[in-house]
């Protein structure tokens, strides 16, 4: 008997192994075996069904055993087939592996570094972000959000939180929530630290246009009666100014 060798020319003892029956009968021996009772039930119907069938169609006896034979085997395979397909899309149904999700990005190291107190280091960071992912990626929003966040907050930098706030409102695939949330913080920079009521009155506006059945509209048209009476109380010559 020829054995196989090693590089170093040592012959090799043949492998005792041997492939089990599920082995052998491949990926889908497991479920053919357990098939074997249906499909002799399905041959029994099929032989009785054909065998009814000969003396209504007239062909002949030897046909009957041969025609149950095939009609099983496709039967069979049709099954096997049916259930593969099944078995692996209700599986990725049930528990998903997350392919087909897009990955959103947590800048978990940036958020590191602003609460450590690194600020300008995070912005930078969270600026080299902005750069490489486009408003529509799945992190498109989020990554200018939290900038903004961090702009109006440690960053003291309300005028680029301003400006990444209006970049994420003229996004035109943006969510309502999203939409509510950005103008609502603009707002609150424009009658804060940038000290433009009127521009809020603008954004107030737009809001209260756009969701108009909604609480954020609400809120907007109270805000709205309150800063225009606020603006004629602070003009020269009312009562306020005087």
């Amino acid at each position: 008997m020829h054995l196989a060798r090693n590089p170093d020319n040592r012959p090799v003892a043949p492998s005792s192994y041997r492939p089990t029956r599920f082995e052998r009968l491949g990926h889908d021996g497991p479920l053919l075996l357990r098939a074997v009772p249906y499909m002799l039930v399905v041959f029994a119907c099929l032989l009785l069904l054909f065998a009814t069938l000969r003396r209504t169609l007239g062909y002949s006896s030897a046909f009957v055993v041969p025609l149950a034979l095939v009609t099983t085997g496709a039967i069979t395979w049709a099954g096997l087939r049916f259930a593969n397909f099944a078995g692996t899309h209700l599986g990725r149904f049930i528990l998903p592996t997350g392919d087909s999700t897009p990955y959103e990005h947590q800048f978990s190291r940036e958020e590191a570094l602003a609460a450590r107190g690194d600020i300008a280091e995070a912005l930078d960071a969270f600026e080299s972000a902005i750069a490489t992912i486009p408003i529509d990626a799945p992190s498109g929003i989020n990554v200018r959000i939290r900038t903004a966040e961090l702009c109006i907050g440690k960053g003291a930098n309300p005028s680029r939180a301003a400006e990444l706030l209006r970049e994420v409102q003229r996004y035109p695939a943006l969510a309502a929530p999203q939409d509510i949330y950005a103008s609502n913080r603009l707002i609150d920079l424009l009658l804060g630290p940038l000290a433009q009521p009127s521009r809020a009155l603008v954004e107030l506006r737009r809001i209260a246009d756009r969701y108009p059945d909604s609480n954020a509209a609400m809120h907007a048209r109270a805000a709205i009666v309150t800063i225009k009476r606020q603006i004629s109380d602070a003009e020269p010559g009312s009562a306020a100014g005087r």
